[in-house]
């Protein structure tokens, strides 16, 4: 894959320390628990993944700044309702130099290297954007996690710290509100229609 060159490339740069050492420091998130798409208004929503850090063991810091990201973002639960149409609706972070983007089927990577590296996780970093695309109305749950096989979150002390947690989020897509309005206007209108034929041939009229 075109991101694994990277990654390598990257670490390429640097004497690595200990490259086994591990430690779950790290934690994937959505902005946003759950998010709506009204598609009157924009049949489109974004979606932003951040990583984040706890307090102990390996840390990233100007020490052991973090070189490489690659994370996979599913919608098949259930499909059909959002989708992320083509590779151009995923960006990557402001903080990366370069990324790789793939989409197969209800899933989307996304591949990151930093050649410098990013020594700061004191707010949460922003991983990608991902532009979500209303196909039906409904409920759908999406989630994040480290792309895998193999280590994707490598630092400069040679650390390898994949988040171990997939997060999780909802996307609902409603109705149009003109097209509801337009539905409830239609059965007032067939209701009455349907009185008045009732009136003419009853003297009990609607009741």
């Amino acid at each position: 894959m075109k991101f694994r060159a990277l990654v390598v490339l990257g670490l390429g740069l640097f004497v690595l320390g200990r490259p086994g050492e591990a430690s779950a420091t790290l934690f994937l998130s959505f902005d946003k628990p759950s998010y709506t798409i009204a598609t009157n208004v924009l049949p489109t929503v974004q979606v932003d993944v951040f990583l984040s850090q706890t307090a102990g063991g390996t840390q990233i810091a100007p020490g052991n700044a973090l070189l490489s990201a690659a994370i996979a973002v599913s919608f098949s639960n259930p499909s059909g309702i959002a989708t992320i149409v083509s590779v151009g609706n995923v960006g990557g972070g402001p903080a990366f130099d370069s990324s790789s983007v793939g989409l197969i089927g209800p899933k989307a990577t996304l591949g990151e290297t930093s050649l410098l590296g990013i020594g700061n996780l004191s707010s949460p970093l922003l991983l990608g954007v991902f532009t979500f695309t209303a196909q039906a109305q409904g409920t759908t749950t999406i989630s994040v996690a480290t792309l895998g096989p193999g280590p994707s979150f490598g630092t400069v002390g040679g650390s390898f710290l994949d988040p171990t947690n997939t997060a999780t989020a909802t996307i609902t897509v409603v109705p149009e509100p003109a097209t509801a309005m337009m539905v409830l206007s239609a059965a007032g209108t067939i209701g009455m229609v349907a009185c008045w034929r009732r009136r003419r041939g009853s003297p009990r009229g609607c009741a």
